[in-house]
């Protein structure tokens, strides 16, 4: 397990703090502490609100790369794990965004989409532009090139392939949209 070293201050259950709605009515809240003497409870929830925000960023990094956090003042590299951090937990949305492309989304849905040219009265297989994980869930077909008594059918035949069948007595451009994981 990767180790965390931005540790929470001041939250055990009778830590010396001040409550919540003074603490956000201190008037060194806004202004911070001038000269004299600071009381104790007003600096350990500075503190505490300070270190806990810290600790829950420094934990998502740990959990979400398996890297330690550690307090070694490397603000590049701190910045740079949370950013793998947020990769890791929410995924990258890889895509290939061309007018034959793909999305992925963090669910593990894919999106592809494309359009091809079929001749007369044929069938013609094509392959999606990625292979599905696991299956495609739905393939719509649309007319772009129309002609006359035009008729379709197509469907996925595997995870990396679909087939669309072209009853018209005229070569047809048709575009597709298909879903699945």
């Amino acid at each position: 397990m990767a180790k965390n070293e931005f540790l929470p201050f001041g939250t055990a259950a009778n830590a010396n703090v001040i409550p919540n709605a003074d603490y956000q009515a201190l008037p060194a809240r806004t202004a911070g502490f001038s000269g004299g003497v600071a009381k104790s409870e007003q600096l350990n929830t500075v503190w505490r609100q300070a270190s806990v925000i810290a600790s829950v960023v420094a934990q998502f990094i740990a959990d979400n790369t398996g890297k330690d956090v550690l307090d070694d003042g490397d603000l590049a590299g701190l910045k740079a794990n949370l950013g793998d951090a947020v990769k890791g937990a929410v995924g990258t949305f890889e895509a290939q965004a061309q007018p034959t492309g793909y999305q992925k989304l963090p669910s593990g849905i894919i999106i592809q989409w494309g359009a091809v040219l079929i001749a007369a009265n044929s069938t013609q297989e094509n392959n999606f532009p990625i292979p599905f994980t696991n299956q495609c869930f739905s393939l719509q077909v649309t007319l772009t090139y129309p002609g006359p008594n035009v008729g379709v059918n197509a469907g996925a035949t595997s995870k990396s392939k679909f087939g669309i069948q072209n009853y018209a007595d005229s070569a047809a451009y048709f575009q597709w949209l298909a879903i699945g994981v």
